[in-house]
This record gives C-alpha cells, sequence and structure tokens, in this order.
C-alpha cells in the first residue's frame, strides 16, 4: 500500500456524535464517500463540512480512523 492511501485530507459529509463517527469525501478519489470511520477522542467532534485528517490500517478495505481536524472548507 501506497502512503497516499494511508492518510488522506478529506470533509465530513455525515456525523454520528453519539457512536463517536463520521463519513468523508475524498475529493483526490472522484469524490468517493468513506465507510464510518471513528473519531478518535483527541479531534473533537468534527462537523459535516469540516476538513478532516484520516487515517486508514495497511490492509485491504481496513479500518480508518477521524484523527483531526484541519479546518472549516
Amino acid at each position: 500500500m501506497e502512503i497516499q492511501d494511508l492518510i488522506r485530507e478529506g470533509i465530513v459529509s455525515a456525523v454520528d456524535a453519539e457512536k463517536r463517527i463520521a463519513r468523508v469525501i475524498f475529493a483526490d478519489q472522484d469524490e468517493i464517500v468513506s465507510g464510518w470511520l471513528r473519531i478518535i477522542r483527541s479531534a473533537g467532534t468534527p462537523e459535516v463540512g469540516t476538513r478532516v485528517l484520516c487515517v486508514f490500517r495497511a490492509v485491504f478495505n481496513g479500518d480508518g480512523y477521524v484523527i483531526g481536524v484541519i479546518g472549516e472548507v
């Protein structure tokens, strides 16, 4: 797997604050929308439209995590 497949920047499209999960749109991947990604606690709870940094496990269809907020779009 390439590093660009493991670390991605995207825009939050949906959030379930209670479950601490989010869906993210990746513009560099033809606007593909992620599955539900876990939000780590130190990332806070991003709102829809917020730019975030995500990481993925290095396996096919690996789990992903929102690890930080980059800022508003």
